[in-house]
Order: structure tokens, then sequence, then C-alpha cells
């Protein structure tokens, strides 16, 4: 037999000894588990799979806490404001969202309205995101500056006040609004109305820092029907009605 054929051979035997011998470790540890009271059973298996154990509870949990959150139940939104060219802390706005949820719809424990500010009139790119949001109906009411609103009347983005129940037209008469007839509407309508001396600024601005008719609230024309009534009862809140 050549000195290969005898090498292979030795390690073929080792393999086959290491195998009986672990077989016989193994039946050894067996033997000694079956021969311990409880009580020593509860060590062993404690000494020996404490860390283990420790270790699937620990990535267990980070798993579950992960699924909760993301599975969690979210608000329904009820609607949304955007604010344009806003001087105003994200806090803040949001703040006074919750506050005039309770007001409109005080049994709403559930529910948000969705505020959104930040976006500057003046920036490309801010342009294209509100219109696209406007457009995938994720807006009820825009609050900008004057010439924006004016700007965003003219384009046909902002439903005409004619449809207004009769205490908001009402409430509205005498205030300083928007108006165009540069629309798809024929006729002159109102697609706006100015902010100032209502509930809104009032919260708002309690130190009157804002210049009168800086900011004016309309409806988006994307807004869905089903949304009006809210949409109605928050301009009620907003100007103080």
């Amino acid at each position: 037999m050549n000195i290969d054929n005898k090498k292979t051979a030795l390690d073929d035997d080792a393999s086959i000894y290491q195998g009986i011998e672990s077989q016989e470790s193994a039946k050894t540890e067996r033997q000694k588990l079956s021969e311990l009271s409880f009580k020593g059973k509860l060590r062993y298996l404690w000494d020996y799979y404490a860390q283990t154990a420790f270790l699937v509870l620990f990535f267990g949990g980070i798993v579950i806490a992960i699924l909760v959150t993301v599975l969690r139940h979210k608000p329904t939104t009820v609607a949304s404001i955007i604010f344009i060219d806003d001087l105003w802390q994200t806090e803040t706005l949001e703040n006074y969202a919750e506050d005039l949820l309770k007001q409109v719809r005080p049994d709403a424990s559930d529910s948000i309205i969705a505020v959104t500010n930040g976006y500057r009139s003046d920036l490309t790119n801010d342009g294209v995101a509100i219109s696209t949001r406007v457009f995938a109906r994720e807006i009820d009411l825009i609050i900008g500056t004057k010439s924006f609103m004016e700007n965003y009347a003219k384009n046909d983005n902002l439903l005409p006040f004619d449809s207004l129940p009769d205490d908001l037209r009402r409430a509205i008469a005498g205030r300083s609004t928007i108006t165009t007839d540069e629309s798809s509407h024929e006729g002159t309508h109102v697609f706006a109305l100015s902010l100032t001396d209502t509930a809104f600024m009032q919260r708002l601005d309690s130190q009157n820092q804002i210049p009168a008719d800086t900011y004016y609230i309309g409806i988006c024309q994307t807004t869905l029907p089903e949304r009006y009534d809210i949409i109605y009862d928050i301009l009620r809140a907003i100007i103080g009605q």
C-alpha cells in the first residue's frame, strides 16, 4: 500500500472515530441529564440555554416592535390644509389644527386635520409639489398670500364660493375677498376670503404683526364633495362664526 492510500485510510478511520465519539458524548450528556433531579435539570438548562433564549427573546421583541409600529392603525384625515408663504411654525399650526378639530368634530377622537406648511410660491419645485398634491386630492383648503391666491383663482384651481351655505355667504359679505372673471366660470365669482379680523388671525397673530389682507383662504377645486360639510364647518370656525 502506498503512502497516499495509507493516509486516506487513516483519515477515514479518524472520521469514523470522531463520529462515534460524538455519539457517545451526546449519549453521555443525555444520561447525565436523566440522572439529575428536577432542580438540577433546570440548572443544567439555564447554564446551557439561557444565553440563547435571551437572544431569541431580545431579537423577537425587536421584530414585534417593528411590526406593531408599521401595522398600527393610523388616524383618519378628515381634511387637509396647506399654507403657502406662511410665517408660522409647524408645531403652532398643528396645535391649531387639533383645537380646530375639537371645535368642528368634538367626537372625532381617531381623526386629524392635516396641515402642511413651509412651501414658497417663488420656488419652482415647491410650485410643482403644491400642484401635484392638489391634483392628487391631498389638499382641501389653501391659505396663501393675496398674489398667490389671485393667480391660483385665475388658473381654475379654486372652487367658487357660490355653492357655500347661506350662513357662510352672509358671513363673508362685506369682507375682503378675491374675485375674478378670468376663470372658466362665466361672470365674476368669489374664490378666496381674507383672513383679516377672523378667529384664525386672532389666535395666530394676537399681536397684529401681520399686515391686513396678507393671507387669504380658498377651497381647492379638486376637494372631494363628501368633504364639503366639514370644510364648511372649518371655514365657520376659522371666520369665527
